[in-house]
């Protein structure tokens, strides 16, 4: 009986001197919606290949081909591209040749769901370093610094 009261004790002690007080709770929230607003608006657009989607779009491609290409980056993330892409059909089929070459021309390609599963990994990075420095005792003010620089970062 002694061993259940102290370990109840011991949970109920953790919990109240939990760092996740209702303000940090707050910053936590109000920081990772803003996150997801930033990087979910107007994802579909422009409707053409942008920046890195040459190379990681070039590369999910070879690997939904099964051709044989060199890179001398960690696959992973072209990997999960790939998944993603074939997932929702996709064949591999679209080049990825040249930034600005419009999506119209291949309907099979699943860009959207792409790039939305790129900014939710974004999201979910930023909410983990937030955790992290909540968890190591940073102040509410360095919470929210932290927080607007890691979800405007990326911005245009």
């Amino acid at each position: 009986m002694s061993v259940e009261r102290s370990s109840k004790e011991k949970i109920t002690k953790n919990i109240s001197n939990s760092r996740w007080t209702s303000l940090n709770r707050s910053i936590f929230f109000i920081i990772t919606l803003i996150a997801i607003a930033l990087r979910f608006y107007r994802i579909s657009e422009p409707r053409q290949v942008v920046f890195d989607e040459v190379h990681f779009g070039g590369f999910a491609s070879h690997y939904l081909k099964g051709t044989y290409f060199f890179d001398v980056h960690p696959p992973l993330g072209k990997l999960i591209i790939a998944g993603i892409g074939k997932f929702y059909g996709y064949k591999g089929t679209f080049a990825f040749k040249d930034i600005g070459d419009p999506y119209e021309t291949d309907p099979t390609v699943p860009f959207i769901q792409m790039r939305q599963a790129m900014a939710g990994f974004s999201v979910g990075s930023m909410m983990f370093a937030l955790a992290t420095l909540v968890e190591m005792g940073f102040s509410p003010l360095s919470l929210i610094l932290a927080g607007v620089l890691l979800a405007f970062g990326n911005q245009k």
